[in-house]
């Protein structure tokens, strides 16, 4: 059998597909780009802004005129999946499955036939790495506990959690083995990580500080998409002191005006005070 993988939106549904990806490969099935070639197609979708989800219904309706043509399972995951999840299977009745972003991990099951599990809460993946890639993703919390007034992100990704610190070594000692040099921590608010290790609280620039020495071969560690709310002055001198972390900052301020941001629910002010 053979798979083709269409991504959208953010780094985190880039390296979720990446991760569905590696077990698709794991469990025999070949990879395509080609959707004559394809015997399942999966759309990881996004749904922060309506280009994006316009765009997936023009796919839809190419891969409604695919199927007419052969055989093919057509799934649909991701964000626009866990919100639209009704909406999908009454205008697009030619998908067969629409899988939210819990159940990412059911994918490959549901292609080779087993039955589609339904999870609560969401559950990291075991490995985001795409094979012969020098820079990989690593996800190290999932979700949104902001609420701000424009976004959608809390209602499609969930609540705040974070991947256990045990965890992230283990995929960090996997990436530096397969020559990997560089990676980016990824998280809708990855700065507002919280987790334990060894018995004492792990909070994101703490986190940065553990993964550092089991590094040989990576040389760069990058993050996407801090918040300013959790932007500490412990994780600015941890950027400042530990030369494997990029002296790179990529920081969503949103706003100059204090009032703007108070209506936005970004709970920062444009003021240092």
């Amino acid at each position: 059998m053979k798979f083709l993988i269409e991504s959208y939106g953010c780094q985190l549904n880039m390296a979720e597909s990446a991760a569905i990806e590696t077990m698709l490969l794991g469990r025999g099935l070949e990879k395509t780009e080609n959707p004559d070639e394809a015997d399942a197609v999966i759309i990881n979708t996004c749904s922060v802004r309506k280009t994006a989800e316009n765009r997936i219904w023009g796919r839809l309706g190419f891969y409604s005129a695919e199927k007419k043509k052969h055989p093919l399972t057509l799934i649909v995951t991701g964000c626009m999946a866990e919100r639209m999840k009704d909406e999908l299977k009454a205008e697009a009745p030619h998908v067969d499955a629409v899988i939210g972003t819990n159940e990412k991990a059911e994918i490959p099951g549901f292609i080779l036939g087993e039955p589609l599990e339904k999870l609560e809460g969401y559950r990291f993946l075991s490995s985001y790495y795409r094979e012969g890639e020098f820079s990989s993703y690593v996800p190290i919390m999932n979700g949104c506990n902001t609420f701000c007034s424009y976004c959608i992100v809390p209602y499609v990704r969930g609540r705040e959690v974070s991947r256990p610190v045990e965890d992230i070594i283990r995929e960090i000692c996997f990436l530096d083995s397969r020559g990997v040099r560089e990676i980016t921590l990824l998280g809708q608010n990855v700065n507002s990580y919280s987790s334990t290790y060894e018995g004492r609280s792990v909070d994101f620039p703490g986190l940065l500080e553990i993964i550092t020495p089991y590094m040989d071969n990576i040389i760069f560690v990058r993050f996407e998409s801090p918040h300013p709310k959790d932007f500490s002055d412990h994780l600015i001198s941890v950027i400042a002191s530990e030369p494997r972390v990029a002296k790179h900052i990529h920081l969503p301020m949103q706003a100059g005006s204090t009032r703007i941001l108070e209506l936005m629910n970004r709970k920062t002010t444009a003021s240092p005070d």
